[in-house]
């Protein structure tokens, strides 16, 4: 009992039609914080960043699995793509964790290359998920570029983070908001059919 519980309130994350919307305005809430904590500590946007990478991947491969639910099409190989792209983003992240640790390259330096390793393979997400996940690439390497040509200069990202938010919500309420509809009534179904079946 407590496992189909348990199931259901997953499906019912999923299915949830502004996941995506969350998705969205989360990464890009946390992309946010990382040049916060940047501009705050050299040595703890390190350890943000490589925490970042898991969350990346399995952000995207939630928001996948929603559309999928939703459009009632798998993507092709998706996971296997998305496997490669992040982990080879973290094994690269770890490769410049090492050259930070022999003090080959500088703590600051290190916490942009990350950066621009996450920037790239989200952009490389984007391919497969769409233009939201573009977007937040070309924020992050937005902020490198920023956190580059103004070094020591906070709270700047906030002019970048407000167009990519109202361009990656305008997207939706333009382009997909005429299949929110359909995706209230497929949800209603589905609520009803699994009633049906306890």
């Amino acid at each position: 009992m407590s496992r189909q519980k348990k199931t259901w309130n997953i499906d019912g994350i999923i299915r949830n039609i502004y996941l995506h919307e969350i998705i969205f305005l989360g990464l890009i809430g946390l992309c946010f914080i990382g040049d916060l904590i940047g501009y705050l500590s050299e040595r703890a946007v390190l350890f943000y960043w490589l925490t970042m990478t898991p969350i990346f991947f399995i952000s995207s491969v939630i928001s996948e699995k929603a559309a999928a639910l939703q459009s009632g099409k798998d993507t092709p190989h998706f996971l296997k793509y998305e496997s490669i792209f992040w982990l080879s983003a973290f094994m690269a992240v770890m490769l410049i964790m090492l050259l930070w640790h022999a003090s080959i390259i500088e703590t600051e330096a290190t916490g942009l290359i990350i950066h621009i390793i996450l920037a790239h393979t989200m952009l490389l997400t984007g391919t497969l998920l769409g233009i939201r996940f573009y977007l937040i690439g070309f924020f992050l390497f937005l902020t490198a570029g920023l956190t580059i040509a103004v070094e020591g200069e906070v709270g700047r990202s906030v002019f970048i983070v407000i167009p990519v938010i109202i361009l990656g919500l305008y997207y939706e309420k333009y382009f997909l908001f005429p299949s929110i509809r359909n995706k209230i009534e497929q949800a209603y179904r589905d609520d009803e059919i699994y009633e049906d079946e306890e």
